[in-house]
């Protein structure tokens, strides 16, 4: 009995310690566990943007990469040059393997070449094809013509057509795609979009068609582009024009890459860590650059460049 008498209770002020390190303790977690969720908040969000960047941006790249690709030296039935331009804000380009197909009867666009037998006669076409008869030697169109049900060419010239090259165009507008990428401030984008920005649209049709713009890429700040020229000494030199300077007295050429540069809202308004932005720069590392003015409240926004320098395989 005199054991259980000698022990004694926690005291109150005992108890009270107890509770303060523990809410101090408590508290610690608390935060640490808030600060791992809105870093994992975030982090999720980033790799959501770059997801939705990357489906979006490069099939825009791959796209400006077929730039004059099955485009006839002459342009025949329809004006497709030139096959990649800059103006206005406007990036424009000409070709047949861009655009959608005109209906879910015609062979895909871009395609299908075929030598035109001795007949006047092609394989692969459906009925109703719009094609231009093509010369090798030179890339220029000698007409544009249809294809029949049993794979004639209409209006056959015997005498010239067999030989050439039977390519598929759209029809019956023109002999290519335009398809043009620009801002545009009359597409609805989210609320949390900064002001100053807009949509990057998308707009692809036969050349003569209306065209019917597409939003791409919400929250855009900038969009711009750059062409390359190579000079006598193999150096590549940037210029805002799409046409090159003369290498000799034959005349200009055409460019041979382009650079695309856009500036994309990364964060919501003052998740931005750093001191407020005033400026952005493009093609900081060429002697095109081009600079982004941004106002006080666009500076508390976090902001992500993309740069891309495209080959124009097609125009050489």
């Amino acid at each position: 009995m005199k054991m259980f008498k000698d022990q004694r209770g926690t005291s109150l002020v005992e108890l009270m310690i107890a509770m303060a390190i523990f809410s101090l303790i408590l508290g610690v977690i608390f935060t640490l566990y808030a600060t791992m969720i809105k870093t994992s908040a975030s982090t999720r969000k980033i790799a959501k943007v770059e997801g939705e960047i990357t489906n979006t941006v490069w099939p825009i790249f791959k796209e400006i990469e077929s730039a004059g690709y099955g485009v006839t030296a002459n342009s025949f039935g329809g004006s497709c040059s030139p096959e990649i331009s800059y103006t206005g804000g406007v990036l424009t380009i000409y070709s047949t393997a861009a655009g959608t197909q005109p209906s879910s009867t015609q062979t895909a666009p871009g395609t299908f070449s075929f030598i035109i037998g001795t007949g006047c006669t092609v394989s692969g076409f459906n009925a109703g094809d719009t094609v231009s008869i093509i010369d090798p030697s030179n890339k220029s169109s000698l007409t544009t013509t249809t294809v029949t049900a049993g794979g004639m060419l209409t209006g056959c010239v015997t005498t010239t057509w067999p030989g050439n090259i039977a390519y598929w165009i759209p029809s019956p507008a023109g002999v290519c795609f335009d398809t043009s990428y620009a801002l545009s401030n009359t597409t609805p984008q989210p609320a949390t979009c900064a002001s100053g920005t807009q949509p990057l649209t998308r707009s692809s049709v036969a050349v003569g068609s209306a065209a019917n713009p597409q939003p791409m890429l919400d929250c855009v700040l900038a969009f711009s582009c750059i062409f390359g020229c190579i000079d006598t000494s193999g150096n590549v030199t940037w210029q805002t024009g799409n046409t090159c300077p003369l290498l000799n007295s034959n005349g200009n050429y055409n460019p041979r890459f382009v650079r695309i540069g856009l500036v994309e809202q990364d964060s919501n308004q003052n998740e931005y860590a750093g001191p407020p932005q005033s400026t952005i720069t493009l093609f900081s590392d060429t002697t095109a650059p081009y600079t982004v003015s941004l106002n006080t409240t666009q500076g508390t926004y976090r902001w992500r460049t993309i740069e891309r320098t495209i080959s124009l395989r097609n125009m050489e």
